[in-house]
């Protein structure tokens, strides 16, 4: 009897997550559009790309110092040290609120623009980058997955209704790490 109960407590289980899976893909059909964008981790993500842009100033200081030694005439000389002065300014004015502030303008731009379709039959469209893809849903409905070519991007779902999806993407590229939170909202028929 035992083995009986336990084998319908895994079968309601398995209807239970497949009917919620079913229900997150119909809610997910139609054409939503970025509301809301928060880089969650803004103070390590402008530190990493400082040291990045630190790194590649400093870099070009040190060519431009090579340069300016190894000039062959004074014109050459002149334009190194001014190029050289024109890289050591912008190193100064670089920093982690203008870091944070340029990447805070970029995201907010997205707000209003970006959008992606998602059909009945799985396909996708970014329609904001005119990228066409595929898309599915985990069985837990905790994951939206959306595979443009070659490209697969995992979209954490925290909460989708019939006109709000509130995901999570977790971005790494070498040493830099993104998490983004964004708010969509389904557009009306």
């Amino acid at each position: 009897m035992k083995k009986i109960n336990l084998l319908l407590v895994a079968i309601l289980l398995v209807v239970t997550v497949s009917a919620q899976n079913r229900r997150a893909e119909k809610k997910l059909v139609g054409t939503w559009t970025l509301e809301n964008i928060y880089l969650e981790n803004a103070d390590e993500f402008a530190q990493t790309i400082l040291g990045l842009y630190v790194g590649i100033f400093d870099q070009q200081i040190s060519d431009l110092e090579d340069m300016i030694k190894e000039a062959e005439n004074e014109d050459d000389k002149n334009d190194y040290i001014t190029k050289l002065e024109e890289v050591k300014k912008q190193k100064e004015d670089y920093s982690l609120e203008t870091i944070k502030s340029e990447f805070k303008q970029e995201l907010d731009n997205l707000i209003g623009s970006l959008q992606f379709l998602f059909n009945k039959d799985k396909t996708y469209k970014n329609i904001s980058d005119d990228i066409d893809g595929t898309w599915k849903i985990n069985k837990k409905a905790t994951e939206l997955i959306v595979k443009e070519g070659e490209r697969e991007v995992v979209f954490h779902i925290s909460k989708l209704t019939k006109d709000k999806l509130f995901v999570t993407i977790l971005e790494e590229q070498g040493e830099i790490k993104m998490t983004l939170n964004m708010e969509f909202k389904k557009d009306k028929k």
